[in-house]
């Protein structure tokens, strides 16, 4: 079994849409893909009804922090389930759940287990530049080579200080750092803009561009080739 997660403990940092990226990349690819949205407070997988995520809301019934059995509940159900064995896990994780789940991971002993895990890493600039950088040092001192790194690198606020830095060369000295992607930063009030937000307003992934009818000719181009783009750079480096 392959599993994906992203993992993050600063909000707002592009984690839904590194994971729902990358749902659209392997679904493009004709992979079978299973769901997983543990994220109690946004559902951003579930929004999309296409790609029939498990709604599996790991918090705390006080809903402040993710609830370790909830977490060994959920791998327990994916890793005894004969359907999804030969299939590829994402799973989408809420800000709440990083500290826990990084803890699951080391201490449950999933990680010596015979299974394909990687992690997306979102990392930003600006004020959230900071939070996301020290997460991942986190992330690499406490789960190593014991899975494999893909950085996101979200533009949104700016160009990433990543690339030549002592970050990226924690993450090569790993062993197991496939490389970075860049989701470029969208001007909202461009062309490319106006047609993300509508596909986002519609929950339209890459596979909908085309038969939709909330899109023009020229929307329907300009998102394919936005996505393309990033499809090519996780091509690229081998996820």
């Amino acid at each position: 079994m392959k599993i994906v997660m992203t993992l993050m403990g600063k909000g707002g940092v592009g984690k839904s849409v590194a994971s729902l990226i990358m749902a659209q990349y392997l679904s493009s690819k004709n992979e079978k893909l299973v769901c997983v949205d543990t994220d109690g407070v946004n559902f951003t997988f579930s929004r999309y009804e296409q790609l029939g995520a498990l709604d599996r809301n790991v918090l705390s019934n006080e809903g402040e922090r993710a609830d370790l059995t909830k977490i060994d509940s959920l791998f327990n159900d994916l890793l005894e389930n004969p359907d999804f064995q030969d299939k590829t896990v994402l799973i989408d994780n809420g800000a709440s759940s990083f500290v826990p789940i990084r803890g699951y991971l080391m201490q449950s002993g999933v990680l010596d287990m015979d299974l394909d895990i990687t992690i997306l890493v979102p990392l930003m600039a600006g004020e959230s530049a900071e939070s996301t950088i020290q997460g991942a040092v986190d992330l690499l001192s406490d789960i190593g080579p014991k899975a494999k790194y893909v950085v996101i690198e979200n533009q949104r606020d700016g160009i990433v200080p990543f690339t030549k830095t002592k970050i990226e060369k924690l993450f090569k000295d790993s062993g197991t750092y496939l490389g970075s992607v860049v989701i470029p930063q969208i001007d909202p009030k461009s062309l490319i803009g106006a047609d993300y937000a509508t596909a986002v307003e519609n929950c339209l992934l890459f596979s909908d561009i085309d038969a939709t009818d909330k899109l023009k000719i020229m929307s329907k181009s300009r998102l394919k080739q936005f996505y393309q783009k990033i499809f090519a750079q996780l091509e690229a480096i081998g996820v």
